[in-house]
């Protein structure tokens, strides 16, 4: 497990889930892994390591496109320390990656700030 966490990416996530604290130290590495951030995360959570400890990388999975999955951590762990950059979400027009005309992709986007401002009103 420890050498395939180690190598980051998508297929982190699942060592992730699974890691005990003998990898603590690994996981915190991982929190700037776009691949597995967001798993390394709850296993640190998990863990009992402070939210505090987080609310930089949870605002980076915002920005990489990880939206609801992001949100739900946050509203799970109340990571308040986020609000600032969650608030900043709300206010920009640049949520999702790459957004275009597409009905699909604006729907997302409609969604998604909905579910930024129910965590603002949740975390408030």
């Amino acid at each position: 497990m420890r050498e395939v966490l180690a190598d980051g990416g998508t297929p982190a996530r699942a060592a992730a889930e699974l890691a005990d604290a003998d990898l603590t130290s690994l996981l915190k590495e991982k929190l700037v892994d776009g691949g597995c951030r967001l798993a390394a995360v709850r296993a640190l959570a998990r863990l009992g390591v402070p939210v505090a400890d987080m609310n930089g990388p949870l605002p980076a999975e915002f920005d990489r496109g990880g939206g609801h999955p992001a949100l739900a951590a946050v509203r799970q762990r109340r990571a308040v320390g986020t609000l600032p950059a969650l608030e900043e979400m709300a206010a920009s027009d640049h949520r999702l990656p790459t957004l275009s005309t597409h009905d699909g992709r604006v729907g997302d986007d409609e969604r998604l700030i909905e579910d930024i401002r129910a965590t603002i009103a949740a975390l408030s």
